[in-house]
């Protein structure tokens, strides 16, 4: 937003590192996809006839802007290896909490996203045409969602979760009345 006011032809190396050290203090890897974002903008300019002449050449790939990029987060090495299911399995079904147990069970076989399944109703999953239906990644305040196959397993998970009067949720939080899940990190962990 702060670039949105600088005329194009200011959109120097120098204008773009000063911006991403700004951003970086708000957060790093928020700040490198920003500039990721805005990189890819310039190029999309450039491209244009009417921008072409006005913009300075790979600005936002300069060696000024490139020295003080963070570089990317490392690929994520504790993924659940396929010699580790039988284990993991065995290590929840040893939680204290079963619907812990269970929401954790569920967020491997489905694939679903932590959110989306934390705040599955019991609307939401339909037992006779075995489905759920969840909230799509950007689509909460659009209210769009999508359908996944609810597979045998699956369906003996959800079955075996207690209905709390009142609370409309599948994964009810012990921590209070009317409340789903919230974070699975400290059971992650224990597992």
């Amino acid at each position: 937003a702060e670039l949105m006011a600088m005329p194009l032809r200011q959109m120097t190396a120098k204008a773009i590192r000063d911006w991403y050290l700004q951003e970086q203090k708000r957060g790093e890897s928020q700040a490198t996809r920003a500039l990721s974002m805005f990189s890819g903008f310039l190029d999309w300019a450039t491209g244009q006839d009417e921008y072409e002449d006005i913009l300075p050449a790979n600005a936002a790939r300069h060696k000024k802007v490139q020295a003080v990029v963070s570089p990317p987060a490392p690929h994520r090495t504790n993924a659940l290896q396929k010699g580790q299911l039988k284990a993991w399995f065995s290590s929840v079904d040893k939680l204290e909490n079963k619907t812990m147990g269970a929401y954790l069970k569920a967020l491997l076989l489905t694939w679903a996203r932590k959110e989306s399944l934390a705040e599955l109703k019991w609307s939401d999953v339909d037992f006779r045409w075995r489905a759920i239906s969840i909230h799509d990644k950007s689509s909460k305040t659009k209210a769009r969602r999508r359908e996944i196959p609810l597979l045998p397993y699956t369906e003996s998970i959800l079955r075996s979760l207690p209905r709390v009067e009142g609370n409309e949720y599948v994964f009810v939080s012990n921590r209070g009345e009317g409340k789903h899940i919230v974070d699975a990190r400290t059971a992650m962990a224990e597992v």
